[in-house]
């Protein structure tokens, strides 16, 4: 008979294959303008994360809080600060803070008000919104990553965006226009503006790849720290 840990392994291998399969779309898709192809990928993956968080809560509820309402709802704490972390596990995990004060310890600390985990915050926001609402777009954005110039055999060197170069300056031996910032290349030599192409969730700054990445990583790390206690 399979146990929570067992099925917390289903859950972890089947969101990093999903995981593998968005990012080769994305790679595909770079060029075009319609991602929503992507957007049931993406809430399959953000949902199987959540039930292994919801798994471990309910594990972590089982082992060291006998003394809860098996009727009350309650979820793997997800919390803005300290406060109020400190509200909801009084609620959600009675007595936790006695009967296993290193875990609780432990579940503070991954916290999104600290260092490393605000992640989590955007996790939470985005799944509960493809959940509950609909499925969340992505919209494709591209932004100025800034400039390069390569010489052959040579090298290159490039620059970010905002540098601002004034007459008579050059790289590589090629002069700067100072109108266009622009590298006016010797033969051979070839310059490029640099663009980053990245999907964000519809109507936010959440980028999707980056949220997904840091998710994979960061639960698959919780869910194996948090059952040492378990």
């Amino acid at each position: 008979m399979s146990t929570r840990a067992d099925d917390i392994q289903v859950l972890l291998a089947g969101s990093a294959a999903i995981h593998e399969r968005i990012k080769g779309e994305y790679a595909a898709s770079l060029k075009k303008k319609e991602t929503s192809d992507l957007r049931l990928d993406v809430k399959h993956m953000l949902e199987t994360l959540r039930s292994v968080l919801d798994y471990l809560a309910h594990d972590i509820r089982e082992t060291h809080c006998t003394s809860a309402d098996p009727k009350a709802r309650f979820y793997f704490p997800i919390l803005p600060d300290r406060t109020k972390f400190e509200d909801y596990m009084k609620r959600w995990f009675p007595d936790l803070a006695s009967t296993c004060a290193d875990l609780w310890r432990y579940l503070e600390s991954v916290q999104p008000y600290h260092a490393g985990y605000g992640w989590l915050t955007e996790f939470k926001r985005v799944n509960n919104e493809s959940k509950h609402d609909r499925l969340v777009g992505q919209e494709r954005r591209e932004k100025l990553g800034g400039t390069r110039i390569t010489t052959p055999g040579v090298g290159s060197i490039s620059w970010v965006p905002g540098v601002r170069f004034s007459r008579g300056i050059s790289v590589m031996g090629a002069p700067i226009d100072p109108k266009s910032q622009l590298p006016i290349p010797r033969p051979g030599q070839v310059v490029e503006r640099i663009v980053w192409v990245d999907f964000t969730f519809e109507g936010t700054q959440i980028s999707v790849q980056q949220l997904l990445d840091s998710a994979q990583k960061g639960i698959a790390k919780i869910a194996t720290e948090g059952r040492r206690w378990l």
